[in-house]
């Protein structure tokens, strides 16, 4: 394993690579999204590739879910859980990315859900 730095994306540089890129860069996208990527786009970007079939991209979906979870402490990020939560999946790194997320969740936003 070899360490790459994840680049910042546009939207629209995501949504090309998503469509036309290997599965490396896809992955790294989706990572990127977690890290640098505007709530306003990030988010629903990363729920659909949470539901992709793809594990690693999933898996990556998950870790950037965590991400987006630190990151923005302070903006409603139900919908994004509860895709975790609702996440079937029968990997061990997948289930173990879910369950992270959630953690991540749970103390960066459960002081302030309604």
């Amino acid at each position: 394993m070899r360490y790459e730095e994840i680049p910042d994306f546009s939207e629209a540089k995501f949504r090309e690579i998503m469509k036309h890129s290997d599965r490396q860069e896809q992955v790294l996208a989706v990572i990127g999204a977690g890290l640098h990527g505007d709530l306003r786009w990030s988010a629903s970007a990363l729920r659909n590739a949470l539901s992709s079939d793809d594990n690693a991209i999933a898996t990556a979906a998950a870790t950037a879910l965590g991400h987006l979870f630190r990151r923005y402490k302070q903006e409603d990020l139900r919908l994004e859980r509860n895709a975790l939560v609702e996440k079937n999946t029968n990997t061990a790194r997948l289930k173990s990315a879910v369950q992270n997320a959630l953690d991540d969740y749970e103390v960066f936003h459960t002081s302030s859900d309604p």
